[in-house]
């Protein structure tokens, strides 16, 4: 379950993630990813609003860092994702199999998501 009410933002800002990186996802396009919360704790992942934005620590609010296992992703061409801006091959269609690529990568075989839109 979702918790809504899990701290004020200062505390959440100060949250470090148990693993980054960046994941090579076409010729072009490497995908950055942040993992928060318990490793072994129900996956979800958390995306940014656009375009341009990336993930930020306050998208953590909702969620009770103890029970869920968060993936954040900076989709392509946004916030750590590289290169940055670029537009080439950055289509919704993509963006799916960047999740699932990323979700492969990650061993996780069933998870949910939440939009935020910014």
């Amino acid at each position: 379950m979702v918790d809504t009410h899990c701290g004020n933002n200062e505390e959440r800002n100060m949250v470090e993630a148990y693993r980054t990186g960046y994941l090579a996802v076409d010729d072009i396009h490497q995908v950055f990813y942040a993992c928060y919360g318990e490793e072994q704790g129900k996956p979800i992942f958390v995306f940014h609003g656009g375009p341009g934005y990336g993930f930020s620590n306050d998208m953590l609010e909702p969620f009770d860092l103890s029970e869920w296992n968060i993936v954040a992703i900076d989709q392509r061409g946004c916030g750590r994702s590289l290169p940055i801006g670029c537009i080439e091959k950055n289509r919704t269609d993509l963006l799916i199999e960047d999740i699932r690529e990323i979700a492969n990568y990650k061993w996780i075989v069933s998870y949910d998501n939440v939009p935020f839109l910014n």
